[in-house]
């Protein structure tokens, strides 16, 4: 059991750190080639992106579920060559905890039973390298970026029914207790496929589009309960995503 446990710690050990490498070795090692060529079009400033994700949840506290699927809608902003500014919000639905029952508060016992959802804010720096810099063509990829920044993540259960004082209430709504609030390192690693738009005469500001496949990984803080009595979440909670979005570049303000 502490053999399994050390192991996971170690994976995404070394998942932060190369993801903490990469940064680094595209701002250090190719900026120059970059800045060097004229070449490259990375596109208008301005993107949005929309998408989904599925998360795999570690150390997770006993009111979170293992695993949750999430939509995500991101924006970025370019500021310099591949440099630039990226946020986004994601909403995850998942399946029920690991508790059959959560007690908080003086007397009271929450049921689970319509399961558990996340919400997350986040940004932070993004650096895209064209496959030009690298003179690869695989399958058919325009770029790759890297991506480190900071979240902030509510976490809770929805249910119908509770106990207080030894007495079953149920409602026919649904109602979300926020359980935790957090915050937290992300890290993201991503390849892009983009089509460059043919002028439209009816919309010349639009650019670009294309989608995005990759992994985010999220390290919490210890979070505080929103509700006494609840378990703290641990300082090793973490998730691993994978991801897919859809992006549009757009010409404003150019």
């Amino acid at each position: 059991m502490f053999g399994y446990d050390a192991t996971i710690k170690e994976k995404f050990t070394i998942i932060n750190r190369i993801c903490s490498c990469i940064t680094f070795v595209i701002l250090i090692c190719f900026s120059g080639r970059v800045s060097a060529e004229d070449s490259f079009d990375y596109g208008p400033r301005f993107e949005f992106g929309i998408g989904g994700s599925y998360s795999q949840e570690y150390e997770q506290p006993r009111w979170s579920s293992g695993n949750y699927g999430l939509v995500m809608l991101t924006g970025a902003v370019r500021l310099w060559k591949g440099l630039g500014v990226q946020g986004g919000v994601d909403f995850g639905r998942g399946g029920s905890p690991d508790a059959d029952s959560l007690s908080y508060g003086k007397d009271y016992i929450l049921n689970p039973s319509k399961g558990t959802y996340n919400s997350t804010t986040w940004i932070g720096l993004r650096y895209e390298l064209p496959m030009k810099v690298i003179k690869q063509d695989i399958m058919g990829i325009h770029s790759l970026y890297a991506f480190g920044g900071y979240c902030w993540s509510d976490y809770g259960v929805q249910s119908t029914e509770w106990i207080y004082n030894n007495h079953l209430y149920s409602d026919q709504n649904k109602t979300s207790y926020r359980f935790s609030k957090m915050d937290g390192q992300i890290a993201m690693v991503a390849a892009r496929w983009r089509v460059d738009a043919k002028t439209v005469q009816d919309a010349p500001w639009l650019s670009a589009y294309g989608a995005d496949i990759g992994l985010k990984y999220v390290r919490y803080q210890e979070g505080k309960p929103e509700l006494p009595g609840l378990d703290k979440s641990p300082s090793g909670f973490r998730s691993l995503q994978i991801f897919f979005i859809v992006f549009m570049k757009f010409r404003f303000f150019e």
